[in-house]
């Protein structure tokens, strides 16, 4: 099996977990994954304290919980 460089594999991610995201938009854990999810990648937010108050997601993120 070839090995990819990690070029080669970040290239080929359509998909990123973002490990801290954050609603304020002023910070990077926000603009960064709004950032991503605008060039075309899925952006799965992970922050248990922001889910768990009821905010929203990033644009590709998932729907917030009901």
């Amino acid at each position: 099996m070839p090995t990819m460089t990690p070029e080669q594999a970040l290239r080929s991610c359509t998909t990123i977990a973002v490990l801290g995201a954050h609603h304020e938009p002023r910070r990077a854990a926000f603009y960064v994954p709004d950032y991503l999810a605008g060039q075309g990648y899925r952006v799965l937010p992970v922050n248990p304290a922001w889910w768990a108050s009821g905010s929203g997601a990033s644009r590709s993120g998932p729907p917030s919980p009901s």
